[in-house]
């Protein structure tokens, strides 16, 4: 995935086996990364494997989001992966968000609800943040994810720039090494920080 010649930044999961291992070798590539925090889901309402869940109290979740960015030095931001009930509750995003700014990073909105109200919470507690528009590859299949695409770029020529989420799934890293070539020539590819800089001189919008 190092290998891909399209700016990207990867999203960890913190705790995993991999998980050093990857951010190591993004800080050696220079590939920004950010924590993918599990938060908690509609799904599985007291997943006590997600670190961010309703009802927990608010110095508790900024001591476990503090925590995972020690595990993982280097990290510029968080997005929340999973997360369509903790994001939709105030009171765990405002603890989320506090700690975000004082360690600060940024937030990404995965959209994982459409009722999510982290974005809305972070630019509140001016914590840098943006949001994820466009999931490329929920079928891994190279005609579906360019169809994504094609969407991604509608959006971009629109308000100037997207955010768009894919997995280290076959699929999708075989297909964007062919993306690089086949991209409109109009469309340029960038980092997420790079995007919220855009996004802070009033370039672009959301």
């Amino acid at each position: 995935m190092s290998s891909i010649p399209i700016p990207l930044t990867w999203a960890i999961i913190p705790y995993q086996r991999f998980s050093s291992e990857t951010a190591m070798m993004a800080g050696e590539k220079g590939i920004p990364f950010i924590l993918h925090i599990p938060m908690e889901a509609k799904r599985y309402v007291g997943d006590k494997n997600a670190l961010v869940r309703v009802g927990m109290p608010p110095d508790l979740i900024r001591m476990s989001v503090r925590n995972a960015f020690w595990s993982l030095p280097g990290a510029v931001g968080v997005n929340n992966h999973q997360g369509s009930h903790a994001t939709e509750d105030l009171r765990a995003m405002e603890a989320v968000m506090k700690e975000l700014a004082a360690e600060g990073v940024f937030f990404l909105d995965s959209r994982t609800s459409g009722s999510s109200i982290a974005y809305s919470v972070a630019l509140e507690k001016d914590v840098p943040a943006a949001r994820n528009q466009v999931f490329l590859d929920h079928y891994d299949e190279g005609g579906f994810i360019w169809s994504q695409f094609e969407k991604a770029f509608a959006i971009a020529r629109r308000n100037g720039g997207v955010i768009a989420i894919c997995h280290a799934r076959p699929g999708t890293l075989d297909f964007l090494p062919r993306l690089y070539e086949i991209a409109p020539e109009d469309i340029k590819f960038v980092t997420v920080p790079e995007y919220l800089e855009h996004k802070r001189i009033g370039s672009w919008e959301e």
